[in-house]
């Protein structure tokens, strides 16, 4: 302790010690929330709906399809198309849904999300809808999407979940 005697030497041990202390507390806190979100074990691109009562089964024209992730410069934003659809059985719904992500060192992280939208009247065999997401320029991300899908007859209800990502970084101009 007799390094310490001095004052300056006192000031720059608590000083120290201080900037270590919020250091720690402060990477531990911030990165506290950085996690994967993305959902673990969807197929890629397309899946086939299934039923949740196991009366009828589809063929392979029913399904959910998502398309690649894409930049539109037109709008500045990322683009993703979800097609629901089932060609084999009389629909009286349809309903879709989506989430985007972004990669990011801890895994993908969340950046927009498209809400269940149900389809009931018209062509309910097949309902496409598009997510769309930020996109800042200069940006460098690789996207991945996630697309839910839900069909009824009206007597069974079949779902379905793929997802779709790039493999090469996308640049936002």
């Amino acid at each position: 302790m007799r390094t310490l005697e001095h004052p300056w030497l006192r000031r720059l041990a608590v000083v120290t010690s201080a900037v270590t202390m919020t250091w720690s507390l402060t990477t531990t806190t911030a990165h506290s929330q950085d996690q994967d979100e993305a959902t673990p074990g969807l197929p890629r691109s397309e899946a086939p709906y299934t039923p949740q009562e196991r009366v009828q089964k589809p063929s392979g024209n029913c399904g959910i399809q998502v398309n690649y992730p894409h930049y539109s410069a037109q709008y500045k934003e990322i683009h993703t198309r979800v097609t629901s659809f089932c060609r084999d059985l009389p629909l009286v719904s349809n309903t879709v849904s989506a989430k985007t992500y972004r990669s990011r060192w801890f895994g993908w992280q969340r950046i927009s999300a498209l809400g269940p939208k149900t389809k009931t009247s018209g062509n309910v065999q097949e309902y496409r809808r598009t997510i769309t997401a930020p996109c800042d320029k200069g940006s460098q991300y690789r996207y991945r999407t996630e697309g839910f899908g839900e069909v009824s007859t009206g007597a069974q209800t079949f779902s379905a979940a793929a997802y779709e990502e790039n493999d090469n970084v996308i640049s936002c101009g």
